[in-house]
């Protein structure tokens, strides 16, 4: 996913490569700007392995979309849907394109808006399997997006939440959530959360 972030400006039209699946290699060109920062290659690498037997004919929801990697990651190894939610239109509209060119546009649909304040229309077509939140570094919106998920029942009973972080950013999940995994990749925090079932205390 790409995640709007201060820093140099990148080079114009710096390639991101899908990692695995039917897109494997095929490559994601993006405008420069200083504010677009592409998740690590091993980072989704890391995440697709432990979440590679959930992927087929899965219903996906990539929230804080960017230009869709994390979505389009999903449907390389085959999602039956990806739902991209980004803010930003020109990179919304940047999204819809590139699934039009790689005929993907049957399995995919990009919504332009503001995840917290659509969540509650998310879910009027059913829950999803897996549900990511990537939302950019350092405006602390997580707590809100993880309340917005529980609170718009945009994740199936067996489903999970995978949510990326700066290891800096503090994380306090909503009592709905439990930790199914969490893992660390230098400056990429990944927790995998699942709904709290019934009966489930929350660790003291």
């Amino acid at each position: 996913m790409v995640q709007w972030a201060e820093g140099p400006v990148r080079r114009e039209d710096e390639a991101l490569r899908i990692t695995g699946g039917s897109l494997r290699g095929r490559r994601i060109h993006t405008p420069a700007s200083r504010h677009l920062r592409p998740a690590l290659e091993r980072v989704r690498e890391a995440i697709f392995s432990i979440l590679l037997s959930r992927l087929p004919d899965a219903r996906v929801l990539d929230a804080f979309a960017g230009t869709g990697l994390l979505g389009l990651e999903c449907l390389s190894r085959g999602a039956a849907e990806v739902v991209f939610v980004e803010q930003h239109r020109p990179t919304a509209g940047y999204l819809e394109e590139l699934l039009a060119e790689w005929r993907l546009a049957d399995r995919a649909r990009v919504m332009t808006a503001d995840f917290i304040r659509a969540a509650h229309h998310l879910g009027k077509d059913g829950p999803f399997d897996l549900v990511f939140l990537d939302p950019p570094y350092p405006k602390h919106l997580l707590v809100e997006a993880l309340q917005a998920t529980a609170a718009g029942r945009l994740v199936k009973p067996e489903g999970l939440v995978i949510v990326k972080r700066h290891p800096k950013e503090a994380l306090t999940a909503p009592a709905a959530f439990a930790v199914y995994d969490e893992r660390r990749y230098g400056d990429s925090m990944v927790t995998f959360f699942k709904l709290r079932m019934e009966g489930e205390t929350c660790p003291s």
